[in-house]
């Protein structure tokens, strides 16, 4: 089954985002989320990930450019929109977006088309800058300490900074949210950066053991001595068991993450663990897609 596009509208104004709404209808094949605000946006993007975002300049608590900006950085591979004011104008160099509309709209679906337009012109593009980006990220990796891989200084490192670095991190790179890379070497670059991502928030976020690790730090080890030697681990939710019942939740699992459906996806991993009660991994991976809802 075609995954239906996720578009994320963001007004301030009530009536522009109903306008909006009304722009992409579900019987269109469409799903959106809808956020007022700058601050809703990264709970909704922890429950999916959107195709599109279409932004109006004026949001309750910043611009809609420096909303444009922060999803460019938390977002890679979400096309985004800029509604103005002023007629539409294709964007500079260095610009937060990768198209401005006039709104409001004329008459008729202008927003829809727009973007069906420019969903299919930039799909390609914005995902071979996530991949660009993944391949520098994992080649600077083993060259960087756990504060400099999270960009948290040492002194700001506290459990609420690490918490919203780590959800940060995990609504951008998290592998379940880039399956269409699955079985392509970019998705294994992908998984391996994540891991190491989550093993900087495991040691940090550990007092003893980061205690111990700013030890090694100061003699110049970047990893903790107990994690150099990674396991390979699974490669996918299918092979989190080798029990045949079990394996049929988890492939149930699997589709549902790839659809976004997050607590769908909790729940058949629920079920795989009653068939295979004792699985440490599927443990873990309830436990960290819980963290994500």
């Amino acid at each position: 089954m075609t995954q239906k596009p996720t578009v994320l509208l963001a007004a301030a104004d009530p009536d522009v985002l109903r306008a909006l709404i009304g722009e992409f209808p579900r019987s269109a094949g469409w799903l959106t989320m809808a956020a007022r605000a700058a601050n809703q946006v990264p709970t909704a993007l922890a429950k999916r990930q959107p195709d599109v975002a279409v932004v109006h300049h004026a949001l309750d608590d910043m611009s809609g450019l420096a909303l444009c900006a922060w999803l460019g950085k938390h977002s890679a591979s979400t096309i985004r929109i800029l509604l103005t004011k002023d007629i539409a104008t294709s964007p500079r160099i260095g610009d937060p977006y990768e198209a401005t509309l006039r709104h409001p709209c004329p008459t008729g679906m202008v927003a829809e088309l727009a973007v069906k337009e420019l969903r299919e012109r930039y799909a390609s593009q914005a995902t071979e800058r996530f991949i660009a980006e993944v391949t520098t990220r994992h080649q600077a990796m083993d060259a960087q300490s756990y504060y400099e891989l999270l960009g948290l200084p040492p002194e700001q490192t506290n459990q609420l900074s690490l918490r919203n670095t780590y959800d940060r991190f995990s609504m951008a790179f998290h592998p379940d949210r880039h399956m269409h890379l699955r079985n392509t070497p970019s998705y294994d670059l992908l998984v391996g950066y994540y891991k190491r991502i989550g093993e900087a928030y495991r040691i940090l976020d550990d007092p003893e053991k980061r205690s111990r690790y700013d030890r090694d730090l100061a003699n110049g080890q970047l990893r903790y001595d107990d994690t150099v030697r990674e396991k390979s681990g699974p490669r996918s939710i299918e092979d989190l068991s080798e029990n045949p019942k079990a394996r049929r939740f988890l492939s149930l699992a699997q589709q549902s993450l790839a659809n976004g459906r997050f607590s769908t996806a909790v729940q058949n991993l629920k079920f795989a663990l009653s068939m295979d009660s004792g699985n440490v991994d599927i443990q873990d991976k309830i436990a960290e897609i819980e963290a994500l809802l």
